[in-house]
Formats: C-alpha cells, sequence, structure tokens
C-alpha cells in the first residue's frame, strides 16, 4: 500500500497541522450530535493539495455516519470500513475536473434523494473548481434546496475559480501549508514504524524532503516512497531525483527582468511553479539570492550579474519581493500570477518597457473577473 494511504489520518486527531481546521469541525459535529446546532448544507475546503482537504471530507463523513461509541469515527464499525474503503453507499465522490459537467452535478441531486445505509448522505466534490460554468449553476440550486440529511462537501485548490454564489452558501475552511518541522516529524515517524533507522544522512534527506514538498504532506510521503523502493535514503540520490533549482530559477528571474524578456521570464516562473508548487518557496528563494547578491557588493564593490544588475536595483527589487511575500502571507492564491506580477514589476524597475495602458488594462480586467485579490490589481496598476 502506497504510504500516501497507509498513513492518511483516520480521526482529526490525526490531522497534522491543521489545529483550527480540527477545533472547527470537531466542535460542529459534537453539538450537532448533542443536537444543538443543525450542519450546513454545504462546506468548502480551499488549500494547497496534499494539505489534508479531502482527506478531512472522508472523515467528517465517517463520523456522521459512525455506528461505533463515544469517539466517532470509531473506524472499526461497518459504516466506518465502508467509507475509509471507498465503498459505502452512504459516501459519493466525484472530480469536478473528470465529471464537472452540467449533467454530473444535475445527477447527483437524483442520487441525494436516493436511498442509502447511512445516516447522513455526504456528496464530495474534489477540485470543484474545475467545474463548468452550467454545472455550478445546477450546483447552486441544489445549494438552495438541499434534501434532507444531505450535506456537499466541496474540495479546491483554486479558490478564486469558485462562483461568488457558491462561496456565500458554505461554511469555508482554508488548510494551511503544513510547515516543515510538522513533515519532518511525520516522515520520521514513518521511518521509526517502518522499521528504518535513522542517522545524519537520513535526517538531512528528511529534512530536504520536507523542505521540497512545499507544505504537502502527500508530496512528501511519495517523495519518500521512491526512496523506500530504491532503499537508499542518501543526500546523493536525493539530489539525482529532485535536484536543487532554486538559484538557477532566481537568478534567471532577475535577469530576464533585467533585459525584459517577457516569454523567458514567464517560462522560467512556470517551470519554477510546476516544480515547488509554492509562490512563498520561489519568492524566499529570490529574495535569497538578492541578498547574496548585496552581500557581494558590500564584500568585494562589485558588480554582479556579469555587471548587470546595480546596488540600487538590488535594494529596490528586494523591497518588491519582501512587500510580495507579505501579500502572499495573507492570500488564498494557489496560482502563479503573483509571481508573474512580481516580474514585470521588477522589469520596469530595472528600466525595461513598461507595458502599454490597454495591456496593462486588459491584465486587470482578466484578473478581476476571477475575484483576484484586490492589491494585486494594485500592483498592476503601476505597470
Amino acid at each position: 500500500m502506497a504510504l500516501a494511504l497507509k498513513y492518511r489520518p483516520l480521526r482529526f486527531n490525526d490531522l497534522i497541522g491543521q489545529d483550527h481546521i480540527r477545533l472547527v469541525l470537531e466542535t460542529l459535529l459534537k453539538r450537532y450530535d448533542a443536537d444543538e446546532i443543525e450542519l450546513p448544507t454545504g462546506l468548502l475546503l480551499t488549500g494547497l493539495r496534499g494539505s489534508g482537504k479531502t482527506t478531512s471530507a472522508r472523515i467528517v463523513a465517517a463520523h456522521l455516519n459512525c455506528e461505533g461509541g463515544t469517539e466517532k469515527p470509531c473506524g472499526i464499525c461497518p459504516s466506518c470500513k465502508a467509507i475509509l474503503n471507498g465503498t459505502s453507499d452512504s459516501v459519493l465522490e466525484i472530480d469536478g475536473a473528470t465529471s464537472g459537467l452540467v449533467e454530473d452535478i444535475r445527477n447527483l441531486a437524483r442520487i441525494a434523494r436516493l436511498s442509502h445505509s447511512g445516516k447522513v448522505r455526504i456528496i464530495i466534490i474534489d477540485e470543484v473548481h474545475a467545474a463548468s460554468k452550467e454545472a455550478f449553476s445546477a450546483l447552486l440550486k441544489q445549494l438552495e434546496e438541499p434534501p434532507p440529511r444531505v450535506i456537499y462537501i466541496l474540495v479546491t485548490t483554486d479558490y478564486q475559480m469558485v462562483p461568488t454564489t457558491i462561496k456565500s452558501r458554505c461554511l469555508k475552511f482554508t488548510f494551511n501549508n503544513i510547515s516543515e518541522k510538522n513533515i519532518a516529524d511525520r516522515l520520521n515517524h514513518v521511518l521509526d514504524y517502518e522499521g528504518i533507522s535513522g542517522g545524519a544522512t537520513t535526517n538531512q534527506t528528511i529534512q530536504y524532503i520536507a523542505n521540497r514538498s512545499s507544505g504537502s504532506m502527500r508530496d512528501a510521503l511519495m517523495m519518500l516512497e521512491q526512496l523506500f523502493i530504491l532503499n537508499d535514503f542518501s543526500m546523493a540520490t536525493v539530489l539525482k531525483i529532485w535536484p536543487d533549482t532554486l538559484p538557477a530559477f532566481s537568478e534567471q528571474f532577475i535577469l530576464t527582468a533585467k533585459a525584459n524578456d517577457v516569454k523567458a521570464g514567464m517560462d522560467a516562473v512556470y517551470k519554477a511553479f510546476l516544480s515547488y508548487h509554492d509562490n512563498i518557496v520561489l519568492v524566499d528563494a529570490i529574495s535569497t539570492h538578492l541578498k547574496n547578491l548585496a552581500i557581494d557588493i558590500l564584500d568585494a564593490g562589485i558588480m554582479t550579474l556579469a555587471g548587470k544588475i546595480k546596488e540600487s536595483d538590488i535594494l529596490t527589487l528586494m523591497r518588491l519581493t519582501w512587500d510580495l511575500r507579505i501579500l502572499l502571507k495573507n492570500s488564498s492564491r494557489t496560482d502563479p500570477i503573483l509571481l508573474e506580477t512580481l516580474w514585470f514589476v521588477m522589469a520596469k524597475e530595472l528600466g525595461g518597457k513598461v507595458l502599454t495602458q490597454h495591456t496593462s488594462n486588459a491584465i486587470v480586467l482578466q484578473t478581476s473577473n476571477k475575484d483576484i485579490d484586490s492589491e494585486l490589481v494594485d500592483l498592476m496598476k503601476e505597470l
């Protein structure tokens, strides 16, 4: 069995790095069990891949249909086992990317009314943002007029693409990127449980994986599983499989901005984002690179990057990356558009061609239609 499945949390207590989620959901379910409150028709779970969203949806489903005693989900009753095995007739899970047409969503309304063996019908729509416009309209009607004892749990990695009409009818939970420490602790637990002895080399490997997984526990476990297959946990092997491309990306990001090479700059962002899937990791790498360039100037008094970047430019770029870092901490965006925006602002600061007013307005209009952060629109207007 894959490690990500073998070590998937079965209860909220097992959920790592999401204490705020656990607190609210556990309280919600306990008060529902005590007949103090009604359940919301829709839950919207958003966050990075591998942060526990779909797992939490299944835990909610197991709790609501558990036939065991005081501790729910018990994990051993027929209902819990069926839900955990994916064979329960009370839980329907579809993928919005492959089953997001209007006919698929309309069919959910019919299925929701069918009899089933559990207490509550749970419909989980993974990657709901990929559904079509017509499908969202059909889903909206179901959220407004749900059958009794039916709960919709919508899961997404791209919150901005979910229509406001859907968001406003769901209780939203934003999942954090899991910290490197929490990921490393979990991976060490897995190693101990699997009988793999630790050591300096293994610890270095675990820290590298924890950093490279960019807040995704599932990615970290999948990376660890490849090392299990090879039976080799050395850093030499790790770097062969997952080379550290951040320094090269950071230099290319800055040089293409200086050269005003839009295609090369966007290609660099795209490839790095595909590899790391985390804007903060990439922005931190750019900041670190700029800091090292500033140190080179202070230590040696020389121009850096073949004389193309001046000291005053470096200080300006450091300020821009710091400003974006703050914005990213308060943003729920999971796409690279903020990083792309940083590139354009840097290109302008470094003396590149300024976008025409027509192009700038078009970008602002396009991004605004996606319910984009107001701060990003302000950044775009600087161009």
